[in-house]
């Protein structure tokens, strides 16, 4: 026998069901049975305690216990019948013994499910429109990032230019020594980006591929 009952506010299925009487005491008739193969008690040999004296030294708690799992496989089927067909089962189920005595034993198995929503009555709703406006800056500010991003350098024979994008080798001297990070290959810098310090990236306007050129420039004092 199974009873079923939704517990929508926690999303899950509690199906209970009652071990056949029957079942149940042949269930703990075996696993006293097994208690007692392994019983030691003083003047018998293993297992050999006569069946009135057995009561004095397995409880029955300890049988129950022991039968316990024995019954599960057949009571969770039972309690499977009872899934309804449009139920979604979100994993398997835990149990809980709600009846363990001699002659009762009834056993709760919990499913996860999906929890029940209702919808609100939405197909009456209405939202203003608000037609979108476009910044032409913010376009143009767009297109020259997709240009940038997506651009192909070219190498040209001309001198070089604000906008242009120059790959070079470098290597920064304080005086005869040359200092510590100032040293690059294949270096790309947009002149005009203002990356480097002052003054550095207006020197190189008007350089031609393969050309050398040395840069002065005043470190300002919070260079770090």
């Amino acid at each position: 026998m199974a009873k079923r009952e939704l517990l929508k506010a926690t999303a899950e299925l509690k199906i209970t069901v009652k071990a056949n009487k029957v079942k149940w005491e042949e269930a703990q008739a075996k696993a006293k049975t097994g208690l007692a193969a392994n019983l030691k008690v003083d003047g018998f040999r293993k297992g050999k305690i006569p069946a009135n004296l057995l009561d004095k030294y397995i409880s029955e708690p300890e049988v129950w216990h022991k039968a316990l799992p024995t019954m599960l496989d057949d009571l969770v089927k039972e309690a499977a019948k009872e899934i309804k067909e449009d139920e979604i089962i979100l994993d398997g189920p835990s149990y809980n013994v709600e009846k363990l005595t001699g002659t009762e034993l009834e056993v709760s198995f919990i499913y996860p499910v999906y929890p029940e929503i209702k919808l609100a009555d939405y197909k009456n709703l209405k939202t203003k429109y608000v037609e979108p406006t476009l910044d032409d800056k913010a376009v143009e500010e767009e297109l020259k990032n997709l240009q940038n991003m997506h651009g192909v350098l070219v190498p040209v024979e001309r001198e070089a230019k604000l906008g242009d994008t120059l790959k070079f080798d470098f290597e920064g001297f304080v005086g005869e020594a040359a200092f510590q990070g100032g040293k690059a290959e294949d270096y790309e810098l947009e002149l005009g980006s203002g990356q480097f310090i002052p003054g550095f990236e207006d020197q190189l306007v008007g350089v031609k591929a393969g050309e050398e050129k040395e840069v002065k420039v005043t470190f300002p004092e919070e260079y770090h």
